[in-house]
């Protein structure tokens, strides 16, 4: 098998949601909303009954929608029934779903909860508030943005990484000077602290990286070892690039995503392996 894929494709115009569920999880996003990427829509939705049961004014929000991200809170309960009837639509109409837990309060007695919302997702991520912008954003940014000469990636590339119904980790890495792309990937992988994670469980990779249009195409190739050399050969690993001519010509901003299987729920329940970013 190949040490990595390239995918070079047309970028199309997609249309992503973002649905925030419950009034923390709303509020984290409405003081946010002006860094959000301008290619995204986002809904407020309220977890009061009233609102839980407009099943169809959900279905013709979403309709059309390429990704949707639902954000929730781990602490309401309410919020987890809202986000399993928002993700059962989202994947009705075929849309790629992902759900972001906003960890302000881990309790055990919520992780079925967890384990529900997991299996209507396609990957589910549990972070830290002030992750949230990495990860909306460096995903919908992947299959967003392009530039002249760019390897694209595109939503059946995400599919191919995220469609498991699996958890999964984004990690970032900046550099500038000799060696940067190097360098980059290294603090990426550091920070997904990618050394505890079985690399029987890991079963997709996504790099993308931002450069300068002129940034030696090698240098991307030869930073992509360290990648290769973290997860078993046998999984795929998809790596494209954003080029945009405003930025300095050795500096690099690579984001990595992986996915993994996780233990059986008997197991996990037992450690710390799912605790938010």
């Amino acid at each position: 098998m190949e040490a990595f894929i390239v995918e070079e494709a047309a970028l199309v115009d997609l249309k992503i949601v973002l649905v925030g569920v419950g009034g923390s999880a709303c509020n984290t996003i409405t003081y946010l909303q002006k860094e959000l990427l301008a290619s995204i829509d986002f809904i407020a939705l309220n977890t009061n009954l009233e609102s839980l049961e407009n099943y169809d004014e959900i279905k013709s929000a979403l309709c059309g929608a390429d990704i949707v991200f639902i954000a929730l809170e781990l602490n309401e309960e309410i919020g987890i029934g809202a986000s399993l009837i928002i993700a059962r639509i989202a994947q009705k109409i075929g849309a790629l779903t992902i759900s972001i837990i906003i960890d302000f309060n881990f309790e055990d007695s919520i992780q079925v909860g967890i384990d529900e919302i997991k299996q209507e997702s396609d990957s589910v991520i549990m972070i830290k508030n002030n992750k949230f912008l990495q990860v909306v954003n460096g995903i919908s940014g992947l299959v967003s943005s392009s530039g002249e000469n760019d390897i694209n990636l595109d939503l059946a590339d995400l599919k191919i990484i995220m469609g498991h119904k699996a958890k999964f980790r984004i990690g970032m890495g900046t550099d500038v000077g000799n060696n940067s792309a190097y360098e980059a990937v290294q603090f990426a992988l550091s920070s997904l602290s990618i050394e505890s994670t079985s690399i029987g469980s890991v079963n997709g990779v996504l790099v993308h990286f931002y450069i300068n249009s002129s940034f030696p195409i090698m240098d991307i190739a030869d930073s992509m070892d360290l990648v290769n050399e973290s997860v078993n050969s046998e999984i795929p690993v998809l790596f494209g690039t954003t080029t945009e001519k405003n930025l300095p010509t050795d500096y690099v901003k690579v984001i990595i995503i992986l996915t993994e299987f996780e233990e059986p729920c008997n197991k996990r329940m037992n450690n710390t392996s799912y605790r938010p970013l």
